[in-house]
């Protein structure tokens, strides 16, 4: 090919719509290249054999620059796959990490939620204990007051506001709070019957009243809710006779306490 001669190159050029377009001829020994014909406008230009000089591959450079061509389109698509992979690796962090966090702050939720129910119970035992601790303290302060008046009981006898009541009254049911029927006697064992506070004079206890009409021996099987502190209720057979006897003060004595 170092024998090749350019012996006419002809330029041609068409002008459409403010483009250029350029065709070339050339005539080389032995064979004429010519560019895609142009029908209108043409212009040829003669240009000196030296302007143009074809250049032509051998098999070789064309087998490596194909090869080229290859890797780097490998190389592309793997540079895309790892840039996909790193993302998804990203992606797959950034979901490990919010469920990570999302656990630690349930963690931390049920840990305050845990000491807020121990402060809670610790403040209710608190409360409980302080409770307690109150009535020990009116329940000792009740028996150190009641002390004095259990001993007059068993010496002299402690005056009592008296009344009377039968196991017919209203609201009565004939039978006692220990669970004696006494609607057919007043009497339980040759004693008669009354209703006491049981703070202040145990059931069961066996006494001595004094009246201002008769002294007798009693025992204390009975409660009521309108009895309370020195108060004492005396079982009789009829409501005539209770309202007869009315009220009045009464002196008891222990002969024995009950339970």
């Amino acid at each position: 090919m170092k024998n090749t001669k350019v012996s006419k190159v002809m330029l041609s050029t068409l002008v459409t719509g403010g483009l250029v377009f350029i065709s070339l001829v050339f005539n080389v020994t032995g064979y004429e290249v010519e560019a895609p014909n142009i029908t209108k406008g043409e212009t040829q230009i003669e240009l000196p054999s030296s302007a143009l000089v074809p250049t032509f591959k051998s098999p070789e450079q064309s087998a490596k620059e194909i090869k080229a061509e290859g890797e780097k389109l490998q190389y592309e698509r793997e540079e895309r796959v790892r840039i996909e992979h790193e993302k998804a690796r990203l992606a797959e962090e950034a979901r490990l990490a919010k469920i990570e966090a999302e656990r630690k702050a349930k963690e931390e939720a049920e840990r305050k939620a845990r000491e807020e129910a121990e402060c809670k119970r610790q403040a209710m035992l608190q409360r409980r204990r302080e409770i307690a601790r109150q009535k020990q303290i009116a329940y000792q302060k009740q028996q150190t007051n009641a002390q004095p008046q259990k001993q007059a009981l068993a010496t002299n006898g402690v005056a009592f506001n008296g009344s009377y009541y039968t196991p017919y009254c209203n609201g009565c049911s004939g039978v006692t709070a220990t669970g004696y029927d006494v609607r057919s006697s007043i009497y339980v064992d040759g004693m008669r019957v009354i209703a006491v506070d049981p703070r202040v004079i145990p059931l069961y206890s066996i006494v001595e009243v004094s009246t201002p009409f008769e002294k007798f021996r009693a025992i204390a099987l009975d409660t009521g809710g309108a009895i309370k502190g020195h108060k004492v209720d005396i079982l009789v057979a009829d409501k005539q006779t209770a309202y007869n006897l009315g009220r009045h003060t009464v002196y008891v004595k222990v002969i024995r306490n009950g339970k």
